[in-house]
């Protein structure tokens, strides 16, 4: 992929951009849409324990990857769960995709279990999770959910979020991997005594045994998506500053032994993320643009 296939496609969003008055608090999710799925043509995400990012410090010498955060491995994993305030999208200021004030940059905040790769589980997933946009500097979220690849990515009705919300996320598979729920709800603050403001949830019954969950991942992600009717490459990556992954649990207990990873595309500047695990056990994504 290279730099000149990604701003053309900058520039045919702003294009058809309009001007419009500001959201309200609750306005409905933006009317882009993302193609919640895996480019095949990008490889996917380099995996290392916090401490060893010395050896992918060049990002010139990682496979590239629209996939940042982080997963533990295990066995039976039913349940993961994160708390994080939404972060502001913000327009990119470095980097080949920086300052297009027409422009349309996303980001994308997931959790689930299973598939964060191909390789894991043939890409079967159970996930949730929340798009943010920049639209010629107008911000709009959705909340979503997906069966992946058996049930495409669908929205959660009258469920609104804004960002700078915080949000709880759960994804609980049965113990079968033929089933199971992901719950998206808005609370007053980031502690494990916020109150809940509003919840939606879905539940899958009856998938298929060809989709069935290995149960053997547990995944907190930003990801850098394509629009639903361009599934080539992905949309130009959002300004997001930070995002802390709070509240890290997997079968309800706290998450030891995670791995991170970090988006990496040639065409939007090199590696995109700084992912690290705070002391706490949070999982810490910094946005940054090539080496620096």
């Amino acid at each position: 992929m290279k730099p000149s296939t990604l701003l053309p496609l900058l520039s045919l969003l702003s294009a058809s951009a309009s001007a419009h008055p500001p959201p309200s608090r609750r306005s409905p999710p933006s009317q882009y849409k993302l193609s919640h799925a895996p480019i095949p043509s990008i490889p996917g995400p380099t995996f290392h324990r916090p401490g060893s990012k010395s050896a992918l410090a060049s990002s010139s010498s990682s496979p590239e990857s629209q996939k940042a955060g982080a997963r533990l491995s295990g066995t039976n994993i039913t349940s993961v769960s994160t708390t994080f305030r939404i972060p502001l999208a913000e327009m990119a200021t470095t980097g080949p995709t920086a300052d297009n004030e027409n422009g349309v940059y996303q980001a994308s905040y997931w959790v689930g279990i299973d598939g964060v790769t191909s390789a894991s589980c043939g890409g079967v997933s159970l996930r949730a999770g929340v798009d943010t946009f920049w639209d010629t500097g107008m911000r709009s979220t959705g909340a979503w959910y997906e069966w992946y690849p058996s049930q495409e990515s669908s929205q959660f009705g009258n469920f609104t979020l804004v960002q700078g919300d915080v949000v709880r996320i759960t994804a609980v598979a049965d113990g079968d991997g033929l089933g199971g729920e992901v719950r998206v709800e808005r609370v007053d603050g980031l502690g494990c005594e916020a109150k809940v403001l509003a919840s939606a949830s879905h539940r899958f019954e009856g998938v298929a045994s060809g989709d069935r969950l290995c149960l053997g991942e547990a995944a907190w992600v930003i990801e850098d998506y394509p629009l639903l009717n361009q599934p080539e490459f992905p949309l130009a990556l959002a300004n997001f500053t930070e995002v802390v992954f709070q509240g890290v649990e997997v079968n309800g207990q706290g998450a030891k032994g995670m791995e991170v990873f970090d988006i990496n595309l040639e065409a939007q500047g090199g590696r995109l993320t700084d992912c690290e695990v705070g002391d706490g056990g949070s999982v810490d994504c910094k946005r940054v643009v090539g080496d620096a």
